[in-house]
């Protein structure tokens, strides 16, 4: 191949790579399996789940209704208990919508998260 042609392949390369970067979504790098505590007492798990994995500032995902009943709050305790700094955010409906896990991950680095302690779901 000539000095013309290799250039031609090379600039066509890099095109379709630049075209490629704008149609794609942002991929994930690095994804770990989330821990998944549950039971009787397992409220206070959730600060060292979250020291574990190395958070210091944890974005705590919940609904109005556990805010209600305290239990949020609890968690949130026991969070500052273990010398974390958890942020609380609750903008969100049963079933989230798109828009809304959207607002989550802009409310995360907003915020300065480091790692997400989600309290609730099921019915």
């Amino acid at each position: 191949m000539d000095q013309a042609a290799t250039a031609d392949v090379g600039r066509a390369l890099h095109d379709l790579d630049v075209q490629r970067s704008r149609a794609e979504a942002p991929r994930v790098l690095k994804f770990h399996a989330p821990e998944i505590v549950f039971g009787q007492n397992s409220l206070g798990e959730a600060a060292h789940a979250a020291r574990r994995l190395g958070g210091v500032r944890p974005m705590v995902v919940t609904d109005a209704g556990l805010i209600d009943s305290g239990w949020a709050g609890q968690l949130v305790d026991l969070l500052v208990a273990q010398g974390l700094e958890p942020q609380v955010w609750s903008a969100l409906t049963p079933n989230p919508k798109d828009f809304e896990i959207e607002a989550g991950n802009v409310a995360y680095t907003e915020l300065g998260c480091d790692v997400l302690v989600a309290i609730g779901g099921g019915r």
